[in-house]
């Protein structure tokens, strides 16, 4: 509503708070300060309440804030306190006045209920309605003001109100979850732009493609959504950055002063760069993508946030607190932006320990550092035995993401190191090379210099994941690097080594990419995602590492996995780069941790634990178990088909067991994919003609036993005839159930006569060729094993793997075989664990998988095996999960007779407590850190 009268809430605002400043001024009491004279703005959506009040300047303490109005709003109004409560929320205080200039109220929260209660109520203008009336009686209103301050300043001496540092409310992450709430606003802005600039669209899109698989994304946003986060979290970094550098820059401090209320978005960049040109920093203080896009209305919130760290004098702070908040920039960002990719402090501590060799001479660099959490940990190990001049020196960083970059110089940024330089640059890690010249800033003098990039002694990194919509903008380097590798070396032999697979994760390339910038026997070490492990190009990855590194260690978690994000386990793998003429084939540790990540936060524990991987002599303490194995019985094992996840546990064992190939015996394929489930199996209760519908078996979900049926609830339907055709047969209930489909699309909005029409001659409804198969085996287990077998010929959907047993072979047999604990064991180490537990099995898994060799046994045997398996074939017999499966009577007395058969009973025991082991560190990884391991 608009009025005539030029004084309202802001004008009461300067004048009050101009009063409260001259007040506590004449008293030694709590409250020493007050501002917040720009916080109402023009749509009331301001930040901050409209006073705040502060204790003393070396602080930065935030005692209550006010929320202020004109007299013909209702004090009881119920959004005027809704807001009051919001923005003291925000701030993390357990107090708030409310004054419309006739009534002021004072609410404390109740710490027991969680809710403000009514303290007390100031009614001494009650006389006072209008907007006139307030501008004319300032001493009045000043007079209650005094009394408010000092009931307020009495309730700080007897703790029933309670103040709040800067620090400790910037750290909850409200003003950060408060401006992240404009996300969609942002969105917007940038999608219209997107709309009517071709090039701009085209960045947005590459950006999206490289970046945007590394941000943390919520519930409901859209890719775009991403990018907007980012910006907000780029513009949050530079304030705050700004201030941080004005304790110790002039011209930070001189430039920060020319942004007020009216500054505009493009003003603010250009004073950013002004900054940067005089103090360095570019990484924080550059403009990125859509940074210029930021809307009014939250911008005006960015302009509160300043004049509130103006008022704190965030600048004048002690180091221990500006440290802090450096810490907590980073924590926040990662955790609000990043979340389930940030490296935990913990685990970039470990593989600092385990990685640099001389903490005082050895140069160091990440070239995807993320949040920097990992270089943050080098540069903090350095400290301690390092001037900061030597850091400086020593200490390298890199992203292809500019606000990762932010982030970055936040975490290697130190208040009494802000006039050096911090070496933090934009690059693809693919671009690097050691001639690459790389150009940072004298913060003393503002004068740049160009560094050629050279030699590390240790190279560290979390390494990106990138799916597969962003493997296409590295493709040309994809290919180069595969180009580049050999497809030989003279100590790996030819039976032994397998080509580097173009299919791998991009993740893989790097630590070839990256040779050339390592010194002759420098460090990798890397957190990479334990997806090697248990597929074909894992193979082909360890020839590679193992022809040019000496691949020292490798690293699990036996209590839970490293990072939120339920797709991703990892590993840690510290590699040391050959010299040119190295041809030694030395041992690999593999090693499974044993105590929670966050009990790495503890020096001695870290200290110790990094020794005993080290130094690798342990084969089993409370902390860890250490696997020591040889290339060439690593080898052996691959032979074996044996997935390199079973080299965390003992395994030697199987070197005794008669296997063959499981595919001589058994042909395998993933079941039925035909694109549209809703057509392809429907309902049992539709009108479908049942010559149009076969037995399928959808899942694993209904296979509670060793022997299964397909399902009755749906069918396969199953029509080559054509529309045509039908008619004329008068089929009408095919017919119809086509129609339904006819004009309806898929989820990307392609129709579905085009998506389903996989081939030429094929009708879009045709089901085509169907999988049928003689045993299923389910493609993700996560604690029941079986091999079931189908009691009639059903099509089997993909969600399934299928097995066909070939001509001449006993498929009782074989189905007895497939179920021992020895196949199950194989089984597991033939995948690689995913986030929520589940192993990760494909098809092609069993064309290298090996299995007992039925040719070993006599007929007495043969149906010694199959009269034994015969109990778990019952119908009342429930598969059961596999720690309780092993203990039942019957699965035992099979095991051993099988065992007893192949002359190998003494391993059953050896052969339990591998699978349980195996299974237990997958099933590990459905517990995650805490939050706060997250900095």
């Amino acid at each position: 509503m608009d009025y005539k009268t030029n004084y309202n809430e802001r004008s009461w605002a300067i004048d009050l708070i101009a009063h409260i400043k001259a007040y506590v001024g004449t008293i030694d009491r709590p409250i020493k300060e007050a501002g917040g004279e720009n916080s109402i703005v023009k749509d009331g959506s301001s930040l901050f309440p409209d006073v705040l009040l502060f204790g003393d300047s070396g602080s930065a303490k935030i005692l209550q804030g006010w929320e202020l109005k004109m007299p013909d709003t209702p004090i009881n109004d119920s959004e005027f306190l809704e807001n009051a409560i919001k923005k003291a929320v925000i701030l993390g205080l357990n107090s708030i006045v409310l004054w419309n200039v006739k009534s002021a109220h004072l609410y404390i929260l109740n710490k027991e209920t969680d809710k403000f209660e009514l303290s007390k109520v100031w009614d001494d203008l009650v006389d006072i309605k209008t907007r006139e009336q307030v501008k004319e009686n300032p001493e009045r209103w000043k007079m209650v003001s005094n009394s408010i301050i000092d009931t307020v300043n009495d309730y700080l001496d007897d703790g029933s109100i309670e103040g709040r540092s800067f620090i400790e409310a910037y750290r909850s992450g409200g003003v950060t979850s408060i401006i992240l709430q404009n996300t969609k606003l942002l969105t917007d802005a940038i999608n219209e732009k997107v709309k009517t600039d071709k090039r701009f669209k085209a960045q947005v899109t590459l950006w999206l493609d490289e970046n945007g698989q590394e941000y943390n994304k919520s519930k409901g946003q859209n890719k775009t959504d991403t990018l907007s986060r980012a910006v907000l979290s780029n513009w949050l970094g530079k304030f705050l950055f700004a201030h941080i550098l004005s304790s110790t820059s002039s011209p930070a401090r001189n430039l920060l002063k020319t942004i007020n209320s009216s500054t505009t978005v493009d003003e603010a960049l250009d004073i950013f760069k002004e900054i940067s040109d005089k103090c360095n920093f570019w990484t924080i203080f550059s403009q990125s993508l859509a940074m210029d896009l930021v809307p009014s209305s939250i911008w005006g919130h960015f302009l509160e946030l300043n004049k509130l760290l103006n008022d704190l004098k965030i600048g004048e702070i002690d180091q221990k607190q500006l440290s802090s908040i450096l810490e907590d920039t980073v924590s926040i960002s990662s955790r609000k932006l990043r979340g389930q990719y940030t490296t935990p402090r913990p685990l970039a501590r470990l593989l600092v320990e385990l990685s640099i060799n001389n903490v005082k001479e050895d140069r160091v660099a990440d070239f995807c550092s993320g949040s920097g959490t990992i270089i943050r940990a080098a540069l903090e190990a350095k400290l301690k035995v390092c001037s900061p001049t030597e850091v400086s020196r020593d200490v390298y960083a890199s992203d292809l993401d500019f606000h990762a970059n932010q982030m970055t110089t936040f975490a290697l940024a130190k208040p009494n190191g802000m006039d050096l330089p911090i070496k933090v640059f934009n690059a693809d890690v693919f671009s690097l090379q050691p001639t690459s010249s790389v150009t940072f800033k004298d913060p003393k003098t503002g004068v740049e210099f160009k560094e050629e990039l050279g030699v590390f002694d240790v190279i560290l990194s979390n390494l990106p994941f990138i799916s597969q919509d962003g493997r296409k903008n590295f493709e040309d380097s994809i290919e180069a690097i595969s180009d580049s590798l050999p497809n030989k070396y003279d100590f790996i032999s030819a039976d032994d080594f397998k080509p580097f697979n173009k299919k791998s994760d991009i993740y893989a390339y790097i630590p070839f990419h990256v040779l050339p910038l390592l010194k002759e026997g420098g460090c990798l070490g890397i957190v990479i995602s334990n997806s090697w492990l248990g597929t074909e190009w894992g193979i082909g990855f360890l020839c590679q590492i193992i022809g040019h590194y000496h691949l020292r260690t490798v690293v699990t978690s036996g209590v839970g996995r490293w990072f939120s994000n339920s797709e991703v386990v990892t590993n840690i793998l510290i590699l040391e780069k050959r010299a040119e003429n190295d041809k030694s084939l030395d041992d690999i540790n593999f090693v499974t941790l044993k105590r929670p990540l966050a009990d790495l936060e503890d020096d001695d524990y870290l200290s110790t634990l990094s020794s005993l991987i080290t130094v690798g002599t342990v084969d089993s303490s409370e902390s860890l178990d250490v696997r020591t194995v040889s290339i060439n019985d690593l080898f052996k094992f691959v032979k074996l088909g044996v997935g390199l996840s079973s080299q965390f546990i003992d395994c030697d064992w199987l070197t005794e067991v008669p296997l063959i190939k499981t595919s001589s015996l058994i042909n395998s394929s993933r079941g039925n994919r035909r694109g549209w489930d809703a057509l392809f199996y429907p309902s049992s209760n539709e009108d479908i003609e049942s010559e149009f519908l076969e037995p399928v078996l959808l899942n694993s979900k209904g296979i509670k036993t060793y022997l299964v049926s397909p399902e009755y609830e749906r069918q396969a339907f199953c029509c080559s005839l054509s529309e045509n055709e039908l008619i004329a047969q008068g089929k009408m209930g095919a017919y119809s159930w086509i129609q339904k489909f006819k004009n309806a699309s898929n989820n990307s909005g392609v129709p579905l006569v085009e998506s389903l029409a996989i081939k030429k001659g094929l009708l879009w409804y045709d089901f085509g060729a169907k999988t049928k198969a003689d045993l299923v085996v389910t493609m993700n287990p996560e604690k029941r094993f079986f091999v079931a077998k189908i009691q009639e010929s059903s099509i089997v959907n993909q969600r399934l793997i299928c097995l066909r047993v070939k001509e001449d072979q006993d498929t009782d047999l074989l189905h007895a075989l497939l179920n021992t604990a020895l196949a199950y064991f194989l089984i597991e180490s033939s995948g690689f664990g995913r986030g929520l537990g589940a192993l990760d099995l494909k098809a092609s898994s069993f064309k290298s998988m090996l299995m007992l060799d039925p040719a070993k046994l006599d007929n007495t045997k043969k149906e010694a095996i199959k009269e034994a398996f015969k109990p778990l074939l019952a119908n009342s017999r429930i598969i059961h999960n596999i720690d309780e499966e092993l203990e039942e009577e019957d699965r035992i007395a099979f095991d051993k007779v099988v065992l007893e058969s192949f002359g190998i009973p003494h391993l059953q025991d050896r052969i339990y407590d591998g699978l349980l082991k195996l299974v237990s560190i997958r099933l590990e990884a459905k517990n995650v850190i805490a939050d706060n391991l997250i900095k």
